[in-house]
């Protein structure tokens, strides 16, 4: 019986030990970097956005979520885990072990123009035993200009050279 209870105390000490400890250092050495491939696009061209997730300690994280919203006009291939609202919210999850770096390629084209910003992503950590929950902001400055389309028509060509030539016959 007070084997038990021996065993018991000594667990509970290891967890809690663990768990402060995991508290302490889950994001010493711990890189987050989402990059826009293109700084212009065409509307309608694809484009790329990459994801790289670096974990340079040798202690692992068994769930990292990393989370951050752009414009709802890039429209990405359909994934689970993102919502479409006023911004585009995407979520993606990692497990990583020590020294591990992870990198995912997300193809997306661009609906509309303008200026399209992703300035934060946030991210979230559980420890081994998912009783804690941590939390961190990182800041980011990718951006993304996207051009209109050109437009062509022979209708368009015709009224313009019509309108060219009567500038130049009223100019002599």
């Amino acid at each position: 019986m007070i084997t038990i209870i021996v065993i018991s105390f000594l667990a509970l000490l290891a967890f809690v030990m663990f768990r402060k400890y995991y508290l302490k250092h889950w994001s010493d050495n711990l890189d987050v970097k989402i990059s826009i491939l293109q700084q212009e696009l065409v509307e309608g061209e694809t484009g790329q956005l990459e994801e790289v997730v670096t974990n340079g300690k040798r202690m692992a994280i068994p769930m990292l979520k990393v989370a951050f919203k752009t414009d709802r006009e890039l429209e990405f291939e359909k994934r689970n885990g993102s919502k479409t609202t006023d911004m585009y919210y995407l979520n993606d999850v990692f497990g990583l072990k020590g020294g591990e770096r992870i990198t995912r390629t997300y193809s997306f084209v661009p609906s509309g123009f303008g200026y399209v910003r992703i300035d934060s992503e946030e991210i979230i950590a559980f420890d081994i035993f998912f009783t804690v929950k941590e939390m961190m902001e990182l800041k980011e400055d990718e951006v993304l200009y996207v051009y209109p389309r050109p437009f062509y028509s022979e209708k368009f060509a015709f009224y313009l050279r019509q309108l060219n030539g009567e500038i130049i016959t009223n100019s002599i």
